[in-house]
């Protein structure tokens, strides 16, 4: 017997949530339980092609704009099909779905705290502070259980509420170290000896990628060559790329786009690991990099459960100044403080693991398999 879980999220691109969502899905198809996606992007996904492969369906919910469109197809959706849970991934449209889900009589309607609702609010004009914070009220009232990648994730959009932390995880199989790196590194003209430094993200506000330009103008003063790989798309990429040619420095960068093989990437390619971002409901490219057994600079505010492996992870203020952020990333990246293999089984032993989490995300949503 088929089980299918609906999910509803932006789009189905390669960022941290929606690769988690794939991770399980792969995992989960075996046992016949399939994932269907509500989007609210109308251009194909990055996963879209490979869902239907699997047996799951992308549907179209109309644009942020147009909750009542969301809450139509919703409902079409559930009268329709027999779904387990109802797992909504943003808050944005999440009042529409968990509504639908709650009048069709679903018994799982999760509402997923994945980002800091503080700093979406902080950046929004007055219409959309009202409009998210009415929404914020009505889906905790409509939610079954509440749901949070971290703690300080749940506390922003749940305040006093009840919730569970569900961290997203990683697939760890696909971190196991490899022998020798040097054929991939040389495809992308990255010499032996060369340092490089990578980081995965979506190209915004948020990642902070205009800040890893600065920070390669002092790290390249005194390590000429050393290569920026950069994995990820968004609406900052034209800008960034641009960036990097004015300052005469696009020979030293590296931009892959979205790609569907993140770990590969890192165990194969990054020396270290540069994660400077303005804001984290917990930062999952953190944990992959921990994983992958690289040393990590990132910015202070990501919660604190991002950090496995203590002695991978150095955290810097944003207020420093990007010649500090240079000057400690050549340091860490002469430093070999845990064994790539020591840093693979700290996650597995982690509520990273996602076998570990499947079994708790089964339960909430309704699978007795």
């Amino acid at each position: 017997m088929t089980t299918r879980v609906l999910h509803i999220v932006y789009a189905m691109n390669a960022g941290g949530i929606e690769t988690w969502l794939m991770n399980i899905f792969r995992m989960l198809r075996a046992e016949n339980i399939l994932f269907d996606f509500v989007v609210n992007s109308n251009k194909p996904g990055f996963y879209d092609e490979e869902i239907r492969v699997l047996g799951g369906d992308i549907y179209y919910g109309g644009s942020l704009r147009r909750p009542d469109k969301t809450f139509r197809v919703v409902k079409t959706l559930l009268d329709r099909n027999m779904y387990s849970s109802v797992h909504c991934h943003n808050i944005e449209n999440a009042t529409s779905a968990l509504l639908a889900a709650y009048i069709n009589g679903s018994k799982s309607r999760l509402l997923h705290s994945h980002n800091d609702f503080g700093t979406k609010i902080s950046c929004s004009s007055l219409f959309s502070k009202i409009y998210l914070k009415i929404q914020r009220y009505l889906s905790i009232v409509l939610s079954s259980e509440l749901l949070a990648v971290s703690k300080a994730a749940g506390f922003s959009l749940f305040g006093d509420s009840e919730y569970q932390v569900i961290p997203l995880s990683i697939q760890l199989d696909r971190f196991i170290p490899t022998e020798d790196s040097s054929v991939i590194r040389k495809n992308l003209g990255i010499a032996e000896g060369m340092l490089v430094v990578g980081h995965v993200g979506r190209f915004d506000y948020q990642k902070n990628q205009i800040f890893i330009v600065e920070i390669s103008q002092y790290l390249l003063s005194s390590l000429p060559e050393t290569k920026f790989v950069l994995v990820g798309s968004g609406e900052l990429s034209a800008k960034i790329k641009q960036s990097v040619v004015d300052l005469g420095i696009d020979k030293n960068f590296i931009f892959l786009g979205q790609v569907g093989n993140v770990p590969e990437i890192m165990k194969e390619i990054f020396d270290v690991f540069l994660f400077p971002s303005h804001s984290e409901g917990l930062g999952l490219a953190v944990v992959e990099a921990q994983a992958s057994g690289l040393p990590v600079i990132c910015s202070d505010v990501l919660p604190v459960e991002a950090t496995v492996v203590e002695e991978l992870v150095t955290r810097m203020s944003l207020r420093a100044h990007a010649s500090e952020w240079a000057s400690r990333l050549e340091t860490i990246s002469r430093s070999a403080a845990v064994s790539k293999s020591d840093a693979l089984e700290a996650v597995k032993n982690s509520d990273f693991n996602l076998e570990n989490s499947i079994v708790r995300l089964k339960r909430l949503w309704n699978i007795k398999k």
